[in-house]
């Protein structure tokens, strides 16, 4: 039978009000009595989502491990008999964030489902309306994993350090917990905690299926061999999968230890460095305007320019890397098996949702002009009768759906203008968000001597709100702090511009250079370290990646043939892009006077810059095994800098306005893996 995705259809309100998707920390920490029945309910449905027995052979099995395996291995059909095999891949097409749209909803009422089940059984009679009005108004969290957060105490949840300053984007918090607790009939326990990892169920009636390998999970030929076969639970940023290591057991088979750190390190930058651009590579996702196909996929075309490198495609797997290293997370074909998998899709699906929103028009675009729009959504069915999902009937409809995002509550009052929905209202407040918790780059360039008269401005306006929220350079908050600036007055900030020139690295590259397998293009500014581990953490010149994100084409599909998808893109040489701004390590390095390779950057002049970075702007392709790969390997890949104007603004619902990018052939021509003049489709 047809298994019909509708979502979670309880818990609405009046009107047009749904229960929200809700940041994870913001979620887990709250003492809200709702909040944690929810809390509870979601631990015992995971575990038991995860308990059940695997069947991937039925094509309606409902398991945590069928659902999983839909991203990838076992190559197994879902939800028909039809052995089809170029379904279940949209990675590299515009309909990569549409997609992953249906799946978010199926894992979401799964787990809803199991909620409901369970409570007649786990719950004392009298506590039981509450948890089915909890599950009723649960949905599922998501991992902002570009915000703000604590530096977490994970010895004590209940630590006053777990609640704040927040100051640098972090992993969820739950992901630093073995155990959590629950309420039961009988009061509160603690047990094991099925965020940690996901471990392989034993199976009754096949007592022999221990291993992944026994439910068709192969193996990945990339460099030293990935053993995903041996393995028995998902694991993050593994010690070792080399089974001579004596951790191999502990590490990679079992996933006893899950290196959280390791990711909280991925996503904090160097340890000695201030600037960290992940929240800004976010923030012009949004400020750069871009269309729908820029917005939403790394593929890359001949003339493509340079402002439009970057993606949510692209961003998104800098973060399966981030998190899952070696692991699971950063593999195509076993992601979805982690279970922080399902949190960090919702964060995609509610920056897809807040995009539409803000550019409804050029979305609307897209969907009347591309026949892709109405591509089926495979394998998802928005009814029992099978009628398939298109971007089209997935649309961000928020009553539809059953959900929405913290930043997308349409029927506020604050939204109206005599009582009816006023979309400039609401788009300025979505503007606002998305200023306030991303932009960094603006704030950096603060720090310049030019500047000087705007960032007294800024800190003259600093609040204790701004300091929760806003990304703004540690040296700027010190001399706030030295003023006695910072009040609890309301929110409030100067009326003003500066401008200043930009500079980014933009990577053109062929997913499948390696016949499919990952690989990762790390930009440094200054002198590359030698040797592995190149953990972003322990770099202090990196200052950022690009990831392919990919994986060998019979990977994929739900056969050996592998997927048609994948397998078109590779014979026809298609190419992705990835952008890493460079402008906030720029500044940082002429506040710090910092002195590399013989010079001292003193400005963010053309000349200067140009001059700098051909000396300074290097690059590394690494394996996620940190085996390095010459670049003579890599004939495809092409590195280039591009330059333009930036105009930033204080007033917090204004964008900063981006424009004039030109390539800077000077800094890699002649290089190996640089562009040359005249390359990608640009002007000399």
């Amino acid at each position: 039978m047809t298994y019909g995705i509708t979502g979670i259809k309880k818990g609405a309100g009046p009107g047009e009000q749904v229960p929200l998707r809700r940041e994870l920390d913001e979620w887990y920490f709250s003492k809200d009595l709702n909040d944690l029945n929810q809390r509870s309910l979601f631990i015992y449905a995971l575990q038991k989502f995860m308990d059940m027995t695997p069947d991937p052979d039925n094509p309606n099995d409902l398991s945590y491990f069928s659902i999983a395996g839909i991203h990838g291995e076992p190559l197994k059909p879902w939800d028909t008999k039809d052995s089809k095999n170029d379904w279940y891949c949209a990675h590299g097409t515009t309909l990569f964030p549409t997609w992953h749209r249906p799946y978010m909803l199926l894992y979401e009422q799964r787990l809803y489902e199991i909620m409901r089940d369970l409570i007649p059984t786990s719950f004392a009679s009298q506590d039981q309306a509450a948890m089915f009005h909890a599950a009723e108004t649960w949905r599922l969290p998501f991992w902002d994993w570009a915000m703000k957060k604590p530096a977490w105490d994970p010895t004590n949840p209940d630590s006053p350090k777990n609640l704040g300053p927040n100051v640098a984007p972090n992993v969820p918090f739950i992901l630093t917990q073995k155990t959590v607790e629950v309420k039961t009939k009988t009061g509160a326990t603690s047990v094991p905690n099925p965020m940690w990892r996901y471990i392989l169920p034993g199976n009754k009636q096949h007592p022999d299926r221990k291993t992944f390998k026994a439910y068709g999970i192969g193996d990945v030929d990339e460099g030293d061999l990935k053993r995903y076969s041996d393995c028995k639970a998902t694991s993050r940023h593994p010690t070792t999968h080399d089974p001579n290591n004596r951790l191999y057991s502990s590490s990679w088979v079992n996933g006893e230890e899950q290196n959280w750190q390791k990711i909280t390190g991925e996503l904090q930058g160097a340890v000695d460095v201030n600037s960290n651009t992940l929240p800004e590579t976010v923030y012009r996702l949004f400020s750069f305007r871009p269309s729908y196909e820029q917005f939403g996929t790394e593929g890359w075309s001949e003339g493509q320019p340079p402002k439009f490198y970057a993606s949510l495609e692209g961003i998104h797997g800098r973060i399966h890397v981030f998190t899952g290293g070696a692991g699971q997370m950063g593999e195509v074909a076993v992601a979805a098996f982690d279970p922080v998998f399902w949190m960090h899709h919702c964060n995609i699906d509610r920056l897809l949702a807040m995009w539409q929103d803000l550019y409804d028009d050029k979305y609307l675009k897209w969907m009347n002009e591309s026949k892709d729009s109405r591509t089926p959504l495979a394998p998802f069915h928005k009814d029992t009768k099978g009628t398939s999902y298109t971007s089209v009937s997935c649309s961000f409809q928020q009553k539809d759906l059953g959900y929405t995002y913290p930043e997308l509550q349409r029927w506020l009052d604050k939204y109206k203008t005599n009582g009816v929905f006023d979309k400039q209202k609401y788009q300025k407040q979505l503007r606002t968000t998305i200023e306030l918790k991303y932009s960094t780059t603006g704030k950096s360039a603060l720090l310049l001597p030019e500047n000087d008269g705007i960032a007294a401005a800024h800190v003259s306006a600093m609040t204790t709100q701004n300091l929760a929220v806003e990304n703004f350079p540690l040296a700027l908050v010190q001399r706030a702090e030295q003023t006695k600036a910072i009040t609890q007055k309301p929110l409030t900030m100067p009326t003003a511009s500066w401008e200043e020139n930009d500079y980014i690295v933009n990577v053109v590259y062929d997913r499948f250079a390696l016949r499919g397998n990952p690989y990762l293009v790390r930009i440094f500014l200054g002198d590359v370290p030698q040797g592995p581990p190149f953990y972003f953490e322990d770099s202090p010149t990196e200052v950022g990646l690009v990831y392919n994100f990919s994986t060998p084409v019979n990977r994929r599909g739900t056969g050996p043939e592998g997927c048609q998808n994948c397998k078109t893109q590779k014979e026809q040489g298609m190419l992705s892009s990835g952008q890493v701004i460079l402008t906030d390590y720029l500044v940082e390095n002429i506040t710090k006077e910092r002195e590399q390779r013989g010079l001292t950057l003193t400005s963010l002049s053309r000349e200067e810059v140009v001059a700098y970075l051909k000396k300074n702007l290097h690059w590394r392709i690494s394996d996620r095994n940190d085996v390095t790969i010459p670049k003579e390997d890599m004939p495809s890949l092409k590195i280039s800098v591009a330059t333009g104007k930036v105009t930033h603004h204080a007033e917090v619902s204004r964008f900063s306005e981006y424009g004039d990018y030109e390539v800077l052939w000077a800094v890699t021509e002649g290089r190996l893996a640089g562009a040359n003049p005249g390359e990608l489709g640009l002007p000399a």
